[in-house]
């Protein structure tokens, strides 16, 4: 008998107890003979790799238990928090001696227990070691970036010693101070850096190309894939970095080889041009990776996401989803985006005075949409603002953007114009400090200001953490006479992303084998988790990592395999490699409680302090009170601690904690002390010498 009792009916060792315990993410699984009716078409969609019936698919951890260390973690992984889980091999020794031993009866006795969870609790895989080896024919699966967070979205496929990456972000900063932006933690990965096969892009966010210019820093000549417009954005983006990439374009069903891997692009909805799914295959193994979506029957450049070439993708059978989980927990369906071209009609055309319309700069469905309005109430658009003007032309260039017989012009020229004949079409949706509609609605563009009765339109979503500065702007630009639009007062702006009806659907088409929801905060996966259960998969077949967790992929099966610790990477400026956690603690400190430098001339010789403790505080307090009486403070404690410590070193140390007790005790604030020691004595050694 193999797992976790050994031939001798001793348990196994603890460590290998905790070990089977984790590899399994997601609630228990409810175990029974016999799976319920509507998993039957799941089964029977999955490719053929056992003579198993689809009925005997939950008993086989087992089953299989002989069958080497493939299906051994298979087993661990289905009967994770069971009777086979951590101190679970006791539990059944006693069960089995009193129902006359063997194993088979554990999987009656684990139906009785209260295993059945309605969804997952806690995150089993903080408890997992470094990866294991990965098994012959085996795939894996770990993202660097974008699974348990919004952004800096990147995933790297494994197989036969070679690795897929699928796209590479960014993330930008919430709270961190002085930080440009967050990249992935490249380090799994820069040891192998020449066994990359190819980079494939779904589409041309930031948070899945922004961080490619970053990568290809450790090697310049990888192929990356793409559609043109992503491609076309990525290559500028490329040349602010000085590198050349080796672009490859796509179209909707183009298909690659990649060394091991073969791919397929499919054509999805998204609020950006050209964006894809990929469908993914290795040996027998096939995986799909959604990308971001929608399914929009009408979008507005009639590129509709292609169901039916998913539905041929996963005929023969998808071991493993990995899913968009951005809007899982918002019910329902998305509106088309052409009801939003509707309601930016209407309202353009009912505005007397001049339109600023606020968006994202890659929603290029979007613009078109203002400029079909534009062309249809006889006014001319100006674009503000940089990354506005760069997407619009590369649009313009790439044929994704039409301009009708709109004019574009320049600021000069629509100062020239009436206000009730022009459009400016800016940045600033996010509330950016130096976006254009930013800097506008607080007086400080030195060329455009609002005027009472102009409207301004946000055709946009608020991203989490912006919702401060997005109202800070909304004031300002009311305050200056300017009449507000937002979607909370009309429909001027629908989401990219699939919410739980379309995502059901998307299941039903698929019928995974396997889920690894992606994209997304943890309530964002575990509503995933939910609706992938509720069309037919496998509860234990759901599961929710984070950035680093290994997932290994074996005869079908899908399991956790182990967890790269992964440290943030920060961009601060151009710098990448000095910023660490302990960086950020100190600015946060600076941030909220300030500075406090405390200095004294020392003679180590003759362990004498020389002149008056001096005492400087920045950002703490404006009363000079603090400086005086700490510096009182130091100078009467500094004589007991000139006896008890014997170098420089520990005495700087020593002040600067009594230091940072006394304000803590006096203002409650704990700042960043610094304690300046001038040794007297070692001066004068270096200058004698």
């Amino acid at each position: 008998m193999t797992g976790p009792e050994q031939a001798n009916g001793e348990p196994t060792a603890p460590k290998r107890r905790r070990r089977a315990a984790t590899r399994r993410s997601g609630p228990p699984e409810p175990a029974a003979p016999t799976p319920p009716a509507h998993e039957q078409p799941t089964a029977a969609a999955a490719p053929v790799k056992t003579n198993a019936a689809p009925a005997q698919e939950k008993s086989a951890p087992t089953q299989k238990k002989a069958s080497g260390p493939a299906v051994k973690d298979s087993a661990g992984k289905d009967s994770a928090r069971s009777a086979e889980s951590s101190g679970g091999g006791r539990r059944r020794g006693k069960n089995s001696r009193g129902n006359g031993g063997g194993g088979g009866s554990s999987e009656p006795r684990r139906d009785r227990s209260p295993q059945v969870a309605s969804q997952p609790v806690g995150d089993v895989t903080d408890r997992l070691g470094l990866p294991k080896k990965l098994p012959r024919n085996g795939l894996r699966v770990v993202a660097l970036g974008g699974i348990g967070e919004i952004g800096r979205n990147m995933t790297v496929f494994e197989f036969d010693g070679k690795l897929l990456i699928v796209d590479c972000g960014v993330q930008f900063p919430d709270k961190e101070p002085g930080i440009s932006l967050m990249i992935p933690n490249f380090s799994p990965i820069a040891k192998r850096i020449n066994q990359i096969e190819a980079i494939l892009l779904t589409h041309g966010h930031e948070d899945h190309i922004g961080a490619i210019p970053y990568l290809l820093r450790l090697r310049s000549d990888i192929p990356i894939f793409g559609s043109v417009f992503t491609l076309a954005i990525l290559k500028a983006k490329c040349a602010e970095h000085r590198i050349s990439p080796n672009l490859i374009p796509v179209e909707n069903g183009t298909r690659t080889q990649h060394g091991a891997f073969s791919s397929e692009f499919i054509s999805v909805t998204h609020s950006i041009p050209h964006s894809f799914s990929i469908g993914i295959t290795c040996g027998e193994t096939r995986i799909f990776h959604s990308g971001d979506l929608k399914i929009d029957p009408t979008p507005i450049d009639g590129r509709i996401t292609d169901l039916n070439r998913m539905a041929l993708f996963a005929q023969a059978g998808l071991d493993l989803a990995l899913v968009d989980s951005t809007n899982a927990d918002i019910p329902g369906f998305v509106a088309s985006e052409q009801d939003v071209a509707a309601t930016l009609d209407r309202i353009i055309g009912a505005a007397t005075a001049r339109i600023f319309l606020a968006s994202f700069a890659s929603n290029i469905h979007r613009v078109q949409s203002v400029i079909d309005a534009a062309e249809r109430h006889g006014r001319k658009i100006c674009f503000l603002g940089r990354s506005m003007v760069r997407n619009t032309q590369i649009a313009l260039d790439e044929g994704y953007l039409n301009k009708r017989s709109v004019d574009l012009i320049d600021v000069d020229e629509l100062l020239r114009l009436p206000a009730n004949r022009t459009i400016i079409v800016c940045t600033g949706s996010q509330g950016e400090p130096m976006a254009a509609l930013s800097r506008i609605s607080r007086g400080q563009h030195r060329q455009m200001k609002i005027e009472p009765g102009d409207t301004a339109i946000f055709s946009s979503s608020v991203v989490p953490g912006n919702e401060k500065s997005v109202t800070g702007v909304l004031n300002d630009l009311t305050r200056r006479g300017a009449k507000v639009i937002t979607s909370a007062q009309d429909k001027v702006h629908v989401t990219g992303h699939a919410p739980a009806g379309e995502l059901l659907y998307l299941y039903n088409i698929l019928k995974p084998r396997n889920v690894l929801p992606i994209h997304g905060e943890w309530k964002h996966l575990v509503a995933n988790h939910h609706i992938a259960v509720s069309a037919g998969v496998d509860e234990a077949r759901v599961l929710i990592a984070e950035d680093g967790v290994v997932v290994d992929l074996e005869d079908g099966i899908a399991s956790f395999s182990g967890r790269h610790k992964l440290e943030n990477v920060y961009l601060d400026g151009g710098r990448l490699d000095d910023i660490t956690s302990r960086v950020l603690d100190e600015r946060d400190r600076l941030t909220v409680s300030g500075a406090v430098v405390v200095a004294f001339y020392y003679d180590s010789g003759n362990k004498l302090i020389n002149g008056a403790v001096r005492v400087e505080s920045r950002g703490l307090t404006s009363s000079e009170s603090l400086d005086i009486e700490l510096a009182r403070f130091v100078s009467k404690e500094i004589d007991g601690l000139l006896s008890s410590y014997s170098t420089a070193e520990i005495l700087q140390r020593r002040v600067e904690s009594i230091s940072r007790r006394w304000v803590k005790a006096k203002y409650g604030r704990e700042p960043v002390i610094i304690a300046v020691l001038m040794d007297l004595h070692a001066s004068s050694d270096a200058v004698c010498s």
